[in-house]
């Protein structure tokens, strides 16, 4: 049964082969080189139409040192509701060259419009954060074909190069042309036809369109992909975007630990190309110089997104060293389809750029370490962190709530725990919540507690006998108060007694992937169906993250008529390559009813550390099966 080991050796190594080939292509044209050098509410994708006025080309920047800017104590700005997102202006000629976004003599975001609009710019104080040697180079939307062919070999490199548009341009140096480009206050857009990326192939069958806004000291981006072409491409890894970073950006920081979002250590790496892939589990990769200034890339929850990320340096090209960092999308491509990318760029001090990533990224741990509100905001008066602690106002009118987007299931995690004191007096404060499915506050879905003034003590909310929770997908919770006091907040988490997978949510497989001979993954009266099309059918898990030691049990309830057996493999922070030895085999009943099963993982000798990822075979034969749910218990 067990094909995968050698399977993904070899689409991993065709994925490194088409990474490392971008590296010594024909040079871009002059035209393409610069002249020197959530969530805030995010802005839902299929709303986003362009906006702005046509626009010249923004100043050129200048040269300078790398200062350290000082902390900002200001809040995040809201992206633009989507309901203000309209064509404005009248087209004008297009400027060439780079436009760019932000200020030039201080921190800006360069689109070149001699290369299709592609991002190929971020300067710092002078300083250019990302390499644009080539069309290959800027940071952009990199999509393939499963099915075709990428070769590159010392005397026939790009000739035989399967469907890859990019937004740049060409191998070749033929660059993509920008057909509409606006500007507004804090953004812009661009629209251009792809290039494709081979030998001689030409304008491509994509449309790129580029949303971009300045956000205080960041850059928000987000890339919608259509497919204008009456062809199909199979399923394939595209890089969800390839960045390549500048000359000045020579080491490797992020965080890969087993605690995310908990202010623990930026780790420093040393990977080069072939190196395994790494986790990032606060959702944020990043390279930087040794005095920890740097660029970071971070990309917020979205669907068909590999846990893995691709991050390395390649040592004796030009420049040398030369950073790269991918974030993965597992994408199929049929006529008429779209896709969708949304990123954050964030220049600057490293450790600061981690506290905007807390107040981007949803999570259910906020520990307040970084001195940022990660995420919480008040209804009416300013929330202030400091020390660690989390201070807000709290009245009738004046409510305090988490980021939306948390996305847990209830049932999975019926206590909130919370490290907090009161003003004089004390308090009555609720935890209220709202799901998917009822996104209405009320006072049928609320916990109570009454904290006390003095010294921090622990507080529990408990759902666990509330239907809205313990049935419901939690999108978001509250604070609230009816009398006005002050609470200081040290810590809240959601405390997990199970993870896993009720695959009850609509629009979304709940993060897993038909990785092989599946065909696509739907959500139908809350439960995964799919068709196995083969004898080695396989799926796989968004990055899960949790202590082998602790959860060792994996429960599912499944229906099949395929055949009478199936596997559970797992990756984990120390190992992160599929096998057999990390894999349990379980006898399954075929006859179309749905039955349970509970898988002892404790008896795997390498079930260790933290598990990464699962990868579920369902059957050895064709055939349909549907999943309930999967859960990942302790004994």
């Amino acid at each position: 049964m067990e094909t995968v080991a050698g399977r993904k050796c070899l689409l991993w190594i065709a994925l490194v082969l088409m990474i490392a080939c971008r590296i010594n292509p024909a040079p871009t044209p002059a035209s393409a080189t610069p002249a020197a050098g959530s969530l805030p509410t995010q802005t839902p994708a299929a709303t986003l139409t362009p906006m702005g006025e046509i626009q010249p080309a923004s100043a050129t920047p200048t040269s300078g040192a790398l200062p350290t800017p000082s902390p900002t104590t200001q809040s995040l700005p809201t992206p633009t509701p989507a309901a203000t997102l309209a064509p404005m202006g009248e087209i004008q000629p297009l400027p060439g060259g780079y436009v760019y976004l932000g200020d030039p003599s201080t921190v800006a975001l360069g689109f070149d419009l001699s290369a299709g609009g592609a991002i190929g710019s971020l300067l710092f104080y002078g300083t250019d954060f990302i390499d644009d040697t080539d069309f290959g180079r800027y940071i952009q939307f990199s999509p393939y074909d499963g099915g075709a062919q990428y070769i590159c070999e010392p005397s026939s490199c790009y000739v035989t190069w399967g469907w890859n548009p990019l937004q740049a341009g060409s191998v070749d140096g033929v660059p993509a042309q920008v057909q509409e480009y606006r500007r507004w206050a804090d953004g812009l857009y661009v629209k251009a036809p792809a290039v494709e990326w081979g030998h001689s192939l030409g304008i491509s069958d994509v449309i790129y369109e580029t949303w971009a806004w300045e956000r205080g000291g960041f850059f928000e981006v987000h890339i919608r992909l259509t497919h204008t072409g009456t062809d199909s491409h199979s399923a394939a890894r595209a890089e969800f975007p390839a960045a390549y970073f500048g000359a000045a950006l020579t080491l490797e920081y992020g965080y890969t630990g087993a605690d995310p979002f908990t202010a623990g250590p930026i780790q420093q790496y040393n990977l080069v190309k072939g190196d395994p892939p790494v986790f990032a589990s606060e959702s944020w990769m990043a390279f930087g110089d040794q005095q920890g200034n740097g660029l970071i890339l971070a990309l917020p929850p979205q669907r068909n997104v590999f846990p893995d990320w691709s991050v390395f340096t390649i040592e004796g090209d030009t420049p040398s060293p030369l950073g790269y960092i991918a974030p993965f999308a597992y994408l199929e491509t049929e006529p008429s389809t779209v896709h969708e990318l949304t990123y954050y760029l964030i220049p600057g001090p490293i450790a600061q750029g981690r506290s905007i990533v807390y107040d981007l990224i949803p999570h259910t741990t906020w520990t307040f370490d970084l001195n940022t509100a990660e995420g919480w905001s008040s209804s009416g008066q300013p929330v202030g962190v400091s020390g660690g602690v989390l201070t807000a106002n709290l009245s009738a009118a004046d409510s305090l709530t988490s980021m939306p987007g948390l996305n847990y299931y209830g049932s999975h995690a019926p206590v909130v725990e919370m490290t907090a004191r009161a003003g004089n007096g004390g308090a009555e404060v609720c935890l209220n919540f709202i799901t998917f499915s009822d996104w209405l506050w009320s006072t049928a879905k609320s916990a109570c507690q009454q904290i006390q003034p003095g010294v921090f003590r622990n507080y529990r909310f408990d759902f666990s006998t509330n239907p809205s929770w313990m049935e419901g997908l939690v999108t978001q919770i509250q604070l609230a108060t009816l009398m006005p006091a002050v609470l200081e907040i040290d810590q809240i988490r959601v405390e997990h007694a199970l993870y896993g997978w009720e695959f009850n949510h609509p629009q979304d497989a709940d993060g897993w992937i038909a990785r092989n001979e599946l065909l696509p993954l739907q959500i139908r009266g809350e439960s995964l169906i799919s068709t196995a099309t083969g004898s080695d059918p396989y799926l796989e898990s968004p990055y899960l993250g949790i202590e082998a030691a602790e959860f060792n049990q994996i429960e599912i309830r499944m229906r099949t008529s395929a055949s009478d057996g199936a596997s559970v493999y797992f990756i984990t922070d120390q190992d992160p390559s599929w096998g057999e030895e990390k894999s349990q085999h379980f006898a399954i009943i075929s006859d179309g009813e749905y039955h349970i099963y509970t898988i002892d993982m404790s008896s795997v000798r390498t079930w260790l550390n933290q598990i990464v990822q699962l990868r579920l075979d369902p059957t050895v034969s064709p055939g349909d099966f549907e999943i309930d749910y999967l859960r990942v218990t302790r004994p």
